[in-house]
Order: structure tokens, then C-alpha cells, then sequence
């Protein structure tokens, strides 16, 4: 955690898809970071036992003096032409659009050759961690997305603040005083569960405050009591 220690115990065996939630600051993403290794973790160890590919926030993986299509020979020097070809016309960069350098992209566009690139690396990504992928998206971009999510064979960790991809999620795990708290299902079943948290939560202090105000009335006709003896 940037801001101190955390504790955080996280075992994750795919294939899944995990979304992390949590108010800004609590962690997410130096946690998405110290597990592709762009962040020392404080103390203990983290481990990553398979091919993993990390989208941060910048969306910095291309090589903006390269075109689309030499990013992707870049990230895939094994894949023949004709196999990187097709694979960029899946994210719609089909002709002469693959061919355009990367510094001319449009957010959009950036984010669908950039996964395109990750996901035809070597070797293989079985796991892929994106941060905040929807930031300044626009409608096409956010469906190959969805679609990238929707359709994803390994494991998925996500950080987003936007419900209908963590809709898309299989668990939630909530970053929580440097602790993380599961809630299994989508974003939808995740606030419900803390809804019903909050709720007992708010019945316990009602009651207990109902009993201290018990208890004040017993002490007061007790000490009442006692003064008229």
C-alpha cells in the first residue's frame, strides 16, 4: 500500500474473473502493480506461476514511434504475419489502419490495439490484470471490451469503478483497511451483500444503544430508590 502497510493474503487460481472495488486510495491499483512486479511489496512475497500481461491506467504498452501492426510483431516476434493480421482485425484494425502509427490513436483505439497486443504475446497470457480499462472510451471500444471479458479463458483481475464491466465479474473482493473482502457474483450482487451488511450493522448499534439507554433508566430508578430509603 502506497500510503503504509497492508495486509492482504490473496490466492487467486483462474480461470476467474475478479474485479477489485474499493474507495480511491484504498490500494488497488499498487495492488494490480506489485503483482505484475512494477511495485516492490513492503514485506512478504508475491508469486505469479503462469504468462501474465498488466494494462495500467496509461495505456503505455505501445511504442508510439511504431504502427499498430509492428507493435504487435514487437509483443509476438513467433506469429506469422497472416496470424497478427487477423488477430488486429478482430479489434477492428483491418488494411491500412493497422499500418497507422501508434501515437495517432484515439483513446479508443488505443485501448483495442493494446490488447490486442497483450493478448497475442509470448508466451500466452493466462492471467491479465487491467486497470481502470474504460477510462475515456468510447461506445465500440467499450464493447470489444466487454467482449475481451466476456470471452476470456484465463484469469481476469480488473480494477474499474464501472458496473456493467464488474457486472461481468465472477467475484468482487473488496479492498477494506488494507484487508480484502469477497462477495461472490457481479457488482450488483457485491452492493447488495454490503447492503445487508450495513443494515445489520446499523440493527446492531440501534440495539445496543437501546440497551445502554435501558440500562441508564435502570441505574437512575435505582439510584432513585436509594435516595428515598
Amino acid at each position: 500500500h502506497p500510503h503504509g502497510r497492508a495486509v492482504l493474503d490473496l490466492d487467486v487460481r483462474g480461470p476467474e474473473r475478479i474485479g477489485l472495488a474499493g474507495p480511491n486510495g484504498s490500494g488497488k491499483t499498487s495492488l494490480l502493480r506489485t503483482i505484475a512486479g512494477r511495485l516492490e511489496p513492503a514485506a512478504g512475497t508475491v508469486t505469479v506461476s503462469v504468462p501474465s500481461r498488466y494494462l495500467p491506467q496509461r495505456m503505455d504498452v505501445l511504442d508510439d514511434a511504431l504502427t499498430v501492426a509492428e507493435n504487435i510483431a514487437r509483443l509476438a516476434p513467433e506469429a506469422s504475419e497472416t496470424e497478427r493480421r487477423s488477430r488486429l482485425a478482430r479489434f477492428l484494425f483491418r488494411g491500412r489502419a493497422a499500418d497507422q502509427p501508434a501515437s495517432t490513436l484515439s483513446g479508443g483505439e488505443r485501448l483495442r490495439a493494446t490488447l490486442a497486443c497483450l493478448l497475442l504475446a509470448e508466451p500466452a497470457p493466462q492471467l491479465l490484470m487491467l486497470d481502470e480499462p474504460t477510462n475515456n472510451l468510447d461506445v465500440e471500444a467499450r464493447r470489444r471490451l466487454l467482449d475481451v471479458v466476456t470471452s476470456w479463458r484465463g484469469t481476469l483481475l480488473v480494477v474499474s469503478h464501472d458496473r456493467e464491466l464488474l457486472n461481468a465479474m465472477d467475484d468482487i473482493g473488496e479492498l477494506r483497511g488494507g484487508r480484502v473482502a469477497w462477495y461472490g457474483g457481479g457488482y450488483d450482487d457485491y452492493e447488495a451483500a454490503v447492503a445487508v451488511e450495513q443494515d445489520a450493522a446499523a440493527r446492531a448499534v440501534r440495539a445496543a444503544e437501546s440497551d445502554l439507554r435501558a440500562q441508564k433508566r435502570d441505574l437512575v430508578e435505582s439510584q432513585t430508590k436509594l435516595a428515598h430509603r
